[in-house]
């Protein structure tokens, strides 16, 4: 009896073990499949903070275009990243969050950017329109650089109101 408790319990632990695992493996949210991300955040002036979720496809490296992605309003996503994917956001069901992974690739990776840390829950037009926005995304980029130092093209793409961000933030560029 008691060598058949013990394989009882053997079988048992290798069970829960099997368990666990694949209960780890379905966590991954759709959207994030087949992707390692990273909060990346950077300090701005008076105790504020930019973030931005930077989505590579797994087993890739050499990137040459760097995507960044500015959803729609209210523009605040206050993303969390744990075990190297985006788990949680304000803005779970935007089209541009979800679509991050469609548009990572061998050579392209995405930087989808929230709005500053003392925002409050709407990214206002004229700061999304204006030159502190546009210094604040790029304070992100060397940071992106360090972790893909072949990038040598970026692209900006909005959704709705995020498109005020990207259409304004190239006529900033001095």
């Amino acid at each position: 009896m008691k060598q058949f408790l013990g394989k009882l319990a053997v079988v048992s632990l290798a069970l829960v073990w099997i368990v666990l695992s694949n209960a780890n493996a379905d966590n991954v949210p759709k959207h994030a499949e087949g992707l390692q991300e990273v909060l990346i955040t950077v300090n701005l002036e008076d105790q504020r903070t930019q973030s931005g979720v930077l989505s590579v496809k797994k087993g890739t490296k050499n990137h040459s275009t760097l995507v960044v992605l500015i959803p729609r309003y209210p523009a605040v996503f206050r993303p969390v990243v744990k075990n190297g994917i985006l788990v949680r956001s304000k803005l779970k069901g935007n089209f541009l969050i979800r679509a991050r992974r469609h548009l990572v690739s061998n050579n392209i990776i995405s930087l989808l950017i929230d709005c500053h840390s003392e925002s409050g829950p709407v990214c206002e037009l004229d700061y999304q329109s204006s030159t502190q926005r546009q210094e604040a995304v790029h304070k992100l980029i060397p940071k992106v650089l360090e972790l893909s130092p072949s990038i040598n093209k970026i692209w900006l793409i909005g959704t709705s109101m995020g498109t005020m961000s990207s259409a304004f933030m190239p006529q900033h560029d001095k």
